[in-house]
């Protein structure tokens, strides 16, 4: 469904050539989902670790400890009338906020849902359950993602926290 094309971006993007042109694409979205993944418990602060977005025909990873100049994602995070879609995004937005400023304009989906009359906290996992049909794998929730390389099953396991975001 979301799977990027090997020739046109790749699932993680380590240059600043495949940043810039998934820049490009994302600020050509009307909309794009964001989730960010982060080490809180051996730093000060949060240590920003990966950066997953998704427009309706890709999904992809940003490795920001190989990418030392993110500045190209600024523009797409907080400019323009691409709506970023988030789930409980509190944390994702303190982590972006050095990368980018303010991000939006934003809609973050355990907000929505929960207007909509699900829990006040409910997880993502369990909105794509119930509304999507989906079940996710939880088998990297507890992951070390400051240690490289990925796996490929990380990398997948990240871009699910992306892949419906869209949909829901």
């Amino acid at each position: 469904m979301y799977r990027s094309s090997l020739n046109a971006l790749q699932s993680i993007i380590t240059t600043a050539q495949d940043l810039t042109r998934l820049a490009t694409r994302l600020a050509a979205a009307d909309a794009f989902a964001v989730d960010t993944e982060f080490l809180r418990e051996r730093t000060y602060r949060a240590e920003l670790c990966l950066i997953q977005v998704a427009t309706r025909d890709i999904a992809v990873c940003v490795d920001p400890l190989l990418l030392h100049d993110l500045s190209a994602l600024a523009r797409p995070l907080t400019m323009g009338p691409a709506v970023k879609v988030m789930h409980a995004c509190r944390q994702d937005l303190e982590v972006l906020y050095p990368v980018a400023g303010v991000v939006g304009p934003l809609f973050d989906t355990q907000i929505a849902a929960s207007l909509a009359g699900a829990p006040a906290q409910v997880g993502y996992a369990d909105l794509v359950r119930r509304l999507l049909g989906c079940d996710l794998a939880k088998a990297h929730t507890r992951t070390d993602w400051s240690s490289r390389p990925l796996s490929p099953e990380q990398i997948e396991a990240a871009l699910d926290d992306v892949r419906y975001l869209l949909p829901l």
